[in-house]
């Protein structure tokens, strides 16, 4: 660096003996002994900048600064108030860890406890919630005081530390500083990795105290309740007696049509439109045996997109169910019966194809021998008709005629059978939704095959094309057979229907799910959309129809849930944090020096550049106040010499032009010794 500037040596003043150019005992070598200027690399070991306790070297040099001399003193020299306050605050320090363990023991406790007896568990909850603000303030706290107390204790001790064990522990006052302080010093891996791993407790321990404890619900309170409900399956339909049936004609149409006339969605939802829970068929594949009595979980996801049908799309009448808590869950079993259709496709496209089916036909009271042309549909009129062919045949079927044009139908031979179910529902304030069924064997029922039924059955079917007839609708298919066929609207005017190519299980599976919805609409049409699950049932000893099963009711009360595995993390860091805490505090008590490190008031501590004398006594913090108004810096001290010397040095008074020349600023490109 080229200059013109002049740079003589440091020279404050001082009580320092050895004259300039003379070499210490030390070996400390002064200006006169420098090597030639011209050599910019020879920078030789062991080359030190004079003190500043040095007389003036250099003729016009500034008067040595003057001396600042420490009183000697016992090594703690704090107020008793002061000294009262500290040693408090080191107790209160070492046990607030505690305070996060008897927050997890009482969480622990609080596990299971519903929220509205609970005396104290709101304030846990709210507690647990500022663990990650709190528990990494307290551990800092803690973990610093732990390693800057170990720091000072290996000090002391006599075999003393290693510079860099001393600089690893010191610096380690926090996470960030001692992954810094293993990087860049390098030479306590083992050390440094323990203390990262401590400092990685900090974290962990606030997020399980947040994840401690959450409030959620938990059935409580289960006991058994009596409800009943309607077994429609057998009762007396309308369609048993014409001169009940004509005057309530309308109602039954209202019904059914209705059911036909709801969105795909409520069609396929668990309640019908009137609030009741609908029954599903039996889900299993026709023609594949099941053993009696075993339950089979029902897929509610096939319910809801289609794939499976219910027995009908009106529901069963539930009496009895108290939702005044909303909670409350109702869970029983329920027994029912529906009719079941399996079919077979018999195209039938001339007279003489049809006039060699044979069927036996109601009239008043005696059956004939028919031929199918015989009572066939007529082109633009019903789109389809339906037969009872032979009530008393094991098992009785039934044939579906469907027209698809001028002497051309499409005629399904289908075996009827009476299935009884055992169906497992669970009820609450939003719905009910089944869960599993079971098929059982019934004794002593009557089926669809006895004659009792054989009238009904016939009538039902008489009537059924023209149920949902608004307006006669030539040379369309009706409502029923588009409902059959899944159109999205069934009421929508369609041209007739070809059956072609139609999945037989999916004919038959809806086809049961349309003519068992015609046959309930026709029992007790009046009362299906009167009650209610909240209605109070009226024992009526007479009704054979009317069904009682036990409940079993639960109710959901909000309690508190209590992660263990963080329960158990929070203990273990805690616990490492407890050590930690007591670690440093027995730390604190062994050591008697003062408290330096760390400090920048430490820096003027046996510096022969600072006019400081004594107060070897004063820790960091007292030094400082008592060095309040001493300015120093960070430079080059031997400013002439061809090797520089950088020290922590008193800055000199403002008062002359040769200030500059006592030291320099420090250079990039410079030597220094």
């Amino acid at each position: 660096m080229n200059s013109n500037t002049q740079y003589q040596p440091v020279s404050l003043g001082g009580n320092d003996s050895q004259d300039p150019g003379q070499v210490s005992p030390s070996g400390n070598t002064h200006l006169e002994n420098e090597p030639d200027s011209n050599s910019d690399f020879d920078c030789p070991p062991g080359t030190h900048a004079p003190s500043v306790y040095d007389l003036p070297a250099v003729e016009g040099a500034q008067k040595p600064l003057r001396l600042i001399n420490l009183n000697p003193g016992p090594l703690s020299q704090e107020h008793w108030a002061l000294k009262l306050f500290s040693w408090t605050w080191e107790i209160i320090l070492t046990v607030l860890p505690l305070f996060f363990i008897a927050l997890a023991s009482e969480a622990i406790q609080l596990d299971k406890s519903p929220v509205a007896t609970s005396k104290y568990g709101d304030r846990i909850v709210e507690v647990s919630r500022l663990g990650p603000t709190i528990y990494p303030i307290l551990f800092a706290m803690v973990a610093a005081r732990f390693y800057k107390n170990a720091a000072r204790w290996h000090l002391e001790r006599p075999q003393g530390v290693s510079v860099s064990s001393l600089e690893q522990m010191f610096g380690s006052q926090s996470f960030a500083s001692a992954l810094e302080r293993l990087i860049v010093v390098r030479a306590q891996l083992l050390l440094g990795t323990l203390i990262l791993s401590t400092w990685a407790m900090s974290p962990l321990g606030g997020q399980s105290s947040s994840r401690l404890v959450r409030i959620g619900s938990m059935k409580v309170k289960a006991m058994d309740q009596e409800i009943q409900y309607k077994n429609r399956a057998h009762q007396m339909s309308l369609y048993h007696d014409s001169d009940d049936l004509w005057p309530a004609l309308g109602v039954v149409s209202a019904l059914y049509s209705s059911c036909l006339l709801s969105s795909k969605s409520q069609q396929r939802a668990f309640m019908d439109i009137w609030g009741r829970p609908k029954i599903p068929q039996w889900q299993h594949k026709r023609g594949e045996s099941v053993e009696t009595n075993t339950w089979v979980e029902i897929d509610g996801n096939d319910l809801a997109t289609g794939e499976a049908d219910y027995a009908s799309l009106i529901g069963i009448q539930l009496q009895g169910l108290d939702f005044a808590d909303e909670t409350a869950q109702y869970e029983f079993n329920i027994s029912s019966a529906y009719i079941d259709f399996d079919c077979l496709m018999t195209r039938v496209d001339s007279p003489e194809v049809a006039r060699s089916i044979k069927l036996w036909q109601r009239k008043y009271s005696n059956y004939s021998m028919v031929n199918l042309d015989d009572v066939l549909p007529a082109y633009g009129a019903e789109s389809f008709k339906a037969f009872l062919a032979w009530p008393r045949a094991e098992p009785p079927y039934l044939l579906y005629a469907s027209i698809q044009g001028v002497s051309d139908y499409s005629v399904f031979n289908c075996s009827m059978d009476t299935v009884h179910l055992e169906t497992s529902m669970s009820c609450t304030a939003a719905g009910c939704e089944p869960l599993a069924q079971r098929q059982i064997h019934r004794t002593g029922t009557i089926d669809i095959g006895a004659a009792q039924y054989a009238g009904s059955v016939s009538e039902a079917l008489q009537i059924w094309p023209n149920l949902t007839s608004v307006y006669p609708s030539p040379w369309c298919a009706s409502a029923t057979e588009n409902y059959i066929a899944n159109d999205e609207d069934a009421f929508n005017e369609h041209s007739l229907r070809s059956w072609t190519g139609v999945d037989l299980d999916m004919f038959s599976y809806r086809l049961t799910n349309a003519f068992n919805t015609m046959w309930q609409a026709g029992i007790d049409p009046y009362n299906i959309t009167k009650a209610t699950f909240a209605d109070t049932p009226v024992p009526d000893p007479d009704n054979p129809f009317t069904n009682r099963t036990l409940a079993r009711v639960s109710k959901t009360e909000r309690v508190y849930h209590v992660d263990m595995l963080w329960a158990v993390l929070l203990i273990v860091t805690t616990l490492i944090l407890q050590v930690l805490a007591v670690g440093g505090f027995i730390l604190r008590f062994l050591v008697r020096g003062p408290d330096i490190l760390g400090f920048a008031s430490s820096l003027t501590r046996d510096n022969r550049f600072v006019p400081v004398l004594g107060g070897s006594s004063l820790d960091g913090a007292e030094r400082a106040r008592s060095l309040k108004d001493l300015r120093i810096h960070f430079v080059d001290v031997q400013p002439e010499g061809s090797c520089g010397y950088i020290a922590v040095s008193a800055v000199a008074p403002v008062d002359d032009e040769k200030n500059d020349q006592l030291c320099r600023p420090l250079e990039k490109n410079r030597l220094y010794s």
